[in-house]
């Protein structure tokens, strides 16, 4: 059985870039769902417009 690599340090994201993600991601509770949704939306929304 072979080991699996080691996390090195430079693999890493910087803490305060993942306290960031974490915040915006506890602040904004948004799902792919919802964003594609929000897109849809958006998209036939500029569509009546620009007939």
């Amino acid at each position: 059985m072979t080991r699996a690599k080691p996390i090195d340090r430079v693999d890493r994201f910087p803490a305060d870039v993942i306290e960031h993600a974490v915040w915006l991601y506890v602040r904004f509770p948004i799902s792919l769902l919802m964003i594609s949704g929000l897109v849809l939306k958006e998209r036939k929304m500029a569509g009546r417009v620009m007939q």
